[in-house]
């Protein structure tokens, strides 16, 4: 966030990161600056990634939408506009529930669940969006 942000306006963040345009610092923390705040900022998403429902290990853009209850979308872009290609991507399933089916929306494939995974492939310059029932 900028520095100059009102954060009393925002409910629910649990850590903040600010920059000045020069300087990386979380709230009552040391500034940073190239590697070191890299290397910080990193291990702030990692750590919030994991407590996301499902989450993606490979070159794409990845999103997930919860649709309704029990519900859920899940997008995977190739991100490579200057260099695209196809993508092998595996989403990890860290969402505390059974898997019924995971479905192409486009398609209508099945996508199998193996090992608590979904290894896909984005093809080069595409998308994949993928629909999960969960109980």
């Amino acid at each position: 966030m900028p520095v100059h942000t009102d954060l009393d306006k925002v409910p629910g963040i649990k850590e903040w990161w600010h920059t000045d345009g020069i300087y990386v610092w979380q709230d009552s923390g040391p500034k940073l600056t190239g590697m070191e705040a890299a290397v910080a900022l990193r291990a702030s998403f990692e750590k919030s990634a994991a407590k996301l429902p499902f989450r993606a290990e490979g070159a794409v853009f990845f999103q997930t939408l919860k649709m309704s209850e029990g519900k859920y979308r899940l997008f995977a872009i190739d991100s490579g506009w200057l260099d695209p290609e196809d993508r092998d991507v595996t989403i990890h399933i860290q969402i505390a529930a059974e898997i019924l089916s995971v479905t192409d929306a486009l398609s209508g494939e099945e996508i199998l669940v193996k090992n608590g995974t979904l290894p896909i492939l984005v093809p080069a310059g595409s998308l994949r969006i993928m629909d999960v029932v969960v109980r």
